[in-house]
Order: structure tokens, then C-alpha cells, then sequence
């Protein structure tokens, strides 16, 4: 007997009680980040993998303001004041693991000349004991109430512009914390673990050129070093083992004479 396929259930979206943003309005706010040394960006897309999946919505922010912007109003005059943005090099794009934005970005046609500043680094950097998730930061450092992403409700508008404008402010937070940190105290902050960003995201786009012949030869010298490395250490066992072996017999019967008072009896 054939199984009948139930209709799939129509999603019924909860619109969003603002009205979309109109060309003003993200000229406004783009003309908000301009105008700012530092500005906040953070994405959310269909998936973990930023060579494949789609960006849904993207929350942006300064030190003072949060907006967050639904996929729709992402517009391609929006992506081209964005890519404005992305070109300063007097700029820092805060984020938390920028790895993966910065990834994503780089994987739809955007180039980045923004310096970096990684809030989740900067957390590790203070602290690498604790859970690194924005969401477990802001409950640990912050004592917030915070939405999870298991606890959204994807077709709730209202809910998803209030998560993602929550994980800017989040962000946010925590650079405000550990800036004047960073800065006095950790110079490998700047030095290397910014720069390492960068450096991965080419290494996973592009892949790692590999001298195969180099390897080889190293593999087989190496092959060699640890069996003569063997050879040596299976002879030093055995000559311990042989010594071991004389000194048990050696010491054995100094024990037998005296507890049977070999000697003494002789004497008698």
C-alpha cells in the first residue's frame, strides 16, 4: 500500500513590527559607521560553511548604535556602500570569531582592508578556562539573560532582529571591556592573532601548497633515524636487564647467608 505525502505545513512569518528600511535609511546608517573608527558586523547565514551557504541577515553596530538587517534590505546599492566601508584601511571591524564573518564575506565577492579586533581572541586571551561563546560570555561576564539559537523562532521577525542585535551588543560589551587590556598588556593580540585571521582564511580558500619531495625525503630520514633509535634503545635494555639479572643474584645470595647464617654455622 502506497503512503500518501501530508501537505507540508505553510510557515506563517511573524512580520517584523518595524517597517523595512528604506535606501534613506541604510544610507543613514552606513553614513553611522563612516563616521566611526570602529564599527560591529555580525552575520547569519544558512550554515557553517562559508563557501556554500547564504547570508540571511547581518547585524552591524557602533559603539553607541545596533541595527540589524534582514536579507531583503541587503539590497545590491546596500553591498555597495558596505564594500565603501570594507575598503578603509583607518577602520576596525569588531566581531566575535571574525574568522567565519570575515570568511563568508571574502566568499561573496567582498575585499576587507579594515583592521581587525576578534572579541572571542581577546576573551581567550584573558581567560581560556571558560566556554568562548558570545552567548555563555554574556551570561559569565555580564550576568544577562540572553536569547539562544536553538531558542529562536526562525519565522518570528521580531525575535530574529532581536537576536542578532543582541549579539552586537554583546560584542560590544566585551570590547569595551578588554580594549585598554589588549592594548597595555597583550601586544601578541595585535602582533599575531589578528594578523593569523587573515593567514587561515587564505590557507582554507586557497589550500597549502605542499613540496611532496621535501616530505618524502624527510619521512624516509626519519624512518631511518628511529629504527637505529630502536636498535639503541632494545641494546640498553638488554644490557640493564643482564646487570638487573646479576645484581638480584648477587644480592639473593647475600641474603641467603645471613638469614641461614651460612658462615657462623660453618664455624661451629
Amino acid at each position: 500500500m502506497k503512503k500518501i505525502k501530508q501537505p507540508k505545513e505553510e510557515l506563517i512569518i511573524t512580520p517584523l513590527e518595524r517597517s523595512r528600511y528604506t535606501s534613506e535609511d541604510l544610507k543613514t546608517i552606513i553614513l553611522n559607521l563612516m563616521s566611526s573608527p570602529v564599527y560591529i558586523l555580525d552575520l547569519e547565514t544558512t550554515g557553517l560553511n562559508p563557501r556554500k551557504d547564504k547570508i540571511i541577515g547581518m547585524g552591524l553596530g557602533t559603539l553607541e548604535k545596533t541595527w540589524y538587517l534582514f536579507a531583503d534590505e541587503l539590497t545590491p546599492s546596500m553591498w555597495c556602500m558596505l564594500r565603501a566601508l570594507f575598503s578603509k584601511a583607518d577602520k576596525t571591524i569588531i566581531g566575535h570569531n571574525l574568522l567565519f564573518d570575515l570568511d563568508v564575506l571574502v566568499n561573496n565577492g567582498n575585499v576587507i582592508h579594515n583592521q581587525l579586533w576578534d572579541t572571542k581572541a581577546a576573551a581567550f586571551l584573558v581567560n581560556e578556562n571558560r566556554s568562548l561563546k558570545l552567548k555563555d560570555l554574556g551570561k559569565t561576564m555580564f550576568n544577562l539573560e540572553v536569547v539562544k539559537f536553538k531558542d529562536v523562532n526562525w519565522v518570528d521577525e521580531n525575535m530574529v532582529e532581536k537576536y542578532g542585535k543582541q549579539d552586537i551588543d554583546i560584542t560590544r560589551m566585551i570590547y569595551n571591556e578588554y580594549k585598554k587590556e589588549m592594548d597595555n598588556g597583550y601586544p601578541l593580540f595585535y602582533k599575531l592573532y589578528m594578523p593569523l585571521i587573515w593567514t587561515i582564511i587564505d590557507a582554507q580558500n586557497n589550500g597549502i601548497k605542499i613540496d611532496v619531495k621535501y616530505l618524502k625525503d624527510i619521512f624516509w630520514e626519519l624512518k631511518d633515524e628511529v629504527s637505529d633509535l630502536k636498535s639503541q634503545i632494545k641494546k640498553e635494555i638488554d644490557s640493564l636487564c643482564v646487570q638487573y639479572a646479576a645484581t638480584v643474584d648477587f644480592v639473593g645470595k647475600e641474603i641467603e647467608d645471613v638469614v641461614f647464617d651460612k658462615d657462623t654455622n660453618e664455624e661451629d
